[in-house]
């Protein structure tokens, strides 16, 4: 805030409503369901970053960063991650295949998060912003590139995170639709080798397991009962839960800090042995919990409009930060599928900056255009 202060006279903003209006609506609508239920403020903690982060992107309006230097970052911390990673894992017990089957237990690696599934989704990010700079005219060579991809798509595998697979095939959906990426024997071969890297890391056994869940809950095992992971379980009957609270409390939901107890009392009602947690691994239903539609619907238009900005700029000009920018939007959006990204301060706060950043790169060459 000095920094804006002390140049606000050389400031070149251009428009920034377009970019603003997303952050403040769903702001507002968060802190009028605060309101509305009586909540304490710490609830209110994660979605304040919505406009706490806001004047970040007026400071680097002012700035033009070094595309070539921005993806030369994103290779280095893509090595850094699987040398953290690494250490980390050579320094584990190793847990074999029978052992996860029958105990659950997971190995997963997070050296640098609360938890893997935060790491998963940061390292996978890390792998397409790489996929970017490949569809970019950068000057940096293609085989630092690919070192970047290698390492970070191995740094995720370490922390077995399927989920943010998710986030991957959207983009890669996008891409195609756009026609910013074609399929090609090239691609395809390019492919087929991550797929086999792939295979031969720790994360093949959790395909592994999940191929044996699907096995048990194709055969009609009850899901509560059968022999499958944990996580799975869990999930669906969060997401049972959450459905329910929905429907009995459609337009403004229950509030925040309630989810958790609702789910105890219901495990306990059905005979579950389910491990309670306050959010349900899905960001929209985890906001239409505790707002309703009206939150579900102020994270839709959140999207939306982001979507529209990015797009926009995208179609106009091809550049690294549009496409990074699109990217970071579209795999956010499969990664709130199988985690709560609000509810994690490191998740949201990596998302917001990245988005931040590459839009404010965006606005300061369309300023310099004018």
């Amino acid at each position: 805030m000095i920094f804006l202060y002390d140049s606000r006279s050389n400031l070149k903003l251009g428009n920034t409503k377009d970019f603003f209006i997303p952050f403040v609506q769903l702001f507002l609508i968060i802190a009028f369901a605060l309101i509305y239920h009586s909540a304490q403020l710490n609830e209110f903690d994660n979605y304040s970053r919505l406009i706490l982060l806001l004047p970040i992107y007026l400071m680097l309006s002012s700035i033009k960063f070094d595309e070539n230097t921005f993806i030369k970052v994103i290779i280095i911390l893509s090595v850094l991650s699987l040398l953290s990673s690494g250490i980390y894992y050579l320094s584990e017990d190793k847990i074999t295949f029978d052992q996860r089957i029958n105990r659950d237990y997971p190995n997963r690696l997070n050296p640098v998060s609360s938890s893997a599934i935060t790491y998963g989704n940061l390292c996978m990010t890390l792998f397409i912003l790489n996929i970017c700079a490949l569809l970019s005219d950068c000057k940096i060579g293609k085989r630092f590139i690919f070192l970047g991809l290698i390492s970070s798509l191995l740094s995720w595998s370490f922390s077995m995170t399927v989920g943010s697979l998710i986030g991957l095939a959207l983009f890669l959906i996008y891409l195609l639709y756009k026609g910013l990426m074609r399929i090609s024997l090239k691609n395809t071969a390019s492919m087929i080798g991550l797929i086999f890297i792939l295979s031969l890391t720790p994360l093949s056994t959790k395909f592994q397991l999940y191929a044996v869940n699907i096995s048990n809950l194709v055969q009609n095992d009850t899901v509560y009962i059968s022999n499958i992971d944990n996580s799975i379980k869990e999930r669906v009957f969060f997401i049972d839960t959450a459905f329910d609270i929905i429907k009995e409390n459609k337009l403004i939901g229950v509030g925040f800090n309630k989810f958790e107890k609702i789910v105890k009392d219901k495990s306990f009602e059905r005979n579950i042995r389910i491990e309670a947690r306050d959010h349900p691994h899905n960001d929209f239903l985890d906001i239409g919990v505790k707002a309703g539609f009206i939150g579900i619907i102020g994270l839709l238009i959140f999207y939306l409009l982001l979507y529209r900005f990015f797009s926009k700029h995208l179609d106009n000009e091809a550049s690294y930060f549009s496409i990074s920018g699109l990217s970071v939007l579209i795999s956010q959006f499969g990664y709130m599928m199988t985690q709560t990204q609000f509810t994690h301060h490191q998740a949201v706060v990596f998302f917001l900056v990245l988005i931040i950043f590459f839009a404010s790169q965006i606005n300061k060459i369309h300023v310099s255009k004018i």
